[in-house]
């Protein structure tokens, strides 16, 4: 046997295990409370599932299963995934990318949770400015995102592999059922931003000599969003038993 080689299995030595982890602390997700960190996860989540670029990826998936079939091919899921994000972006054209989509994600996330990162990150002792918390933000939204448009991937890839027919749970719309959904995403969207606004508001008044007056309304506007999502989750839930 060669000098340099070991009977320890890459990947599991110690003391390399360490100095990847002191390396990497810094990109760790501090913890975030919980609401805050749910009503975050409802917004990158609904975003993805209503964007133009999932309907894309979704299609690239598509298709990449019926040349892979076509040939006779044996496909793997996460070939396929791989080989679908970039076409999905040029399909979905400027300003529907994931670059696109997770900037817009970040900068209206950064208004509801960045000063709750930046205390996280003080409360663990790690560097606590602005750009920690919006490298933070980043990567919680790049990784939540990732994950919901491979989540749609896959529902389709399984779909396929139990015999059924892929194409029938995304039916092609019409141009004007497109627009009606492009209108109804918008004022989403504005909803969205104006609830953001109250919540930066309400903050400024509660620190401020406004008596916090603002905060507990956006507070019981927030907690009826959360109870809506959980009935939204569980409906979803329900719809995806009756595709499978």
């Amino acid at each position: 046997m060669g000098a340099n080689q070991s009977n320890v299995p890459t990947g599991t030595k110690w003391s390399d295990i360490q100095k990847d982890r002191k390396k990497y602390q810094d990109v760790e997700l501090p913890d975030i409370p919980y609401n805050k960190m749910k009503e975050v996860c409802v917004e990158i989540d609904n975003t993805v599932k209503d964007s133009k670029y999932i309907k894309e990826y979704k299609r690239e998936i598509r298709d990449a299963l019926k040349r892979k079939c076509a040939k006779g091919h044996s496909p793997k899921l996460f070939r396929l995934q791989d080989k679908c994000f970039h076409p999905a972006d040029e399909a979905a054209g400027k300003g529907n990318t994931r670059k696109d989509m997770c900037k817009e994600l970040c900068e209206g996330i950064n208004l509801v949770i960045k000063d709750d990162v930046i205390d996280a990150l003080k409360e663990e002792g790690k560097p606590a400015s602005d750009k920690a918390a919006d490298q933070v933000i980043w990567r919680l939204v790049y990784e939540r995102m990732i994950d919901q448009i491979m989540m749609h991937g896959e529902r389709i890839f399984k779909k396929h592999q139990k015999g059924l027919q892929a194409d029938e749970s995304d039916p092609e719309l019409t141009e004007e059922q497109l627009q009606a959904e492009e209108e109804e995403r918008l004022k989403r969207r504005k909803k969205a931003a104006e609830l953001r606004q109250q919540e930066a508001d309400a903050w400024m008044e509660e620190t401020g000599e406004g008596g916090g007056a603002k905060t507990k309304a956006v507070e019981e506007e927030m907690k009826k969003r959360a109870e809506d999502s959980d009935e939204e989750e569980e409906d979803d839930d329900e719809d995806e038993e009756d595709e499978d």
